[in-house]
């Protein structure tokens, strides 16, 4: 098993029943502000492959530590299922490249 994917077998505790922040690839800027990667939308018990941030796993860990008071911003120009999220997504469709602009 390569590296990413023991880092996601133990990113769900289970006997908790709680998802593992420090395994999942989440980085806090501040209390109110966590930066990550585009979540991944192989979900469920049969994962065929394993990618960083599961979507599932994602929302259960926002879900349970930040109930209903989290919004997301979308900085890409893919989507993906927001009901993951309780739809408290706002879409900025950033274009992959070049880089966003700086200023309106």
């Amino acid at each position: 098993m390569d590296a990413l994917q023991r880092r996601l077998s133990y990113a769900l505790d289970r006997s908790a029943g709680e998802v593992n922040v420090d395994l999942l690839n989440f980085s806090y800027i501040t209390d109110n502000i966590v930066a990550m990667g585009f979540p991944s939308m192989n979900t469920g018990a049969n994962r065929t492959f394993i990618k960083e941030n599961p979507i599932d796993l994602v929302a259960m860990y926002l879900n349970d530590k930040h109930g209903g008071h989290y919004m997301i911003w979308n900085l890409s120009e893919e989507t993906y299922d927001y009901t993951f999220f309780e739809n408290q997504v706002l879409e900025f469709n950033f274009p992959g490249h070049p880089a966003p602009p700086l200023a309106g």
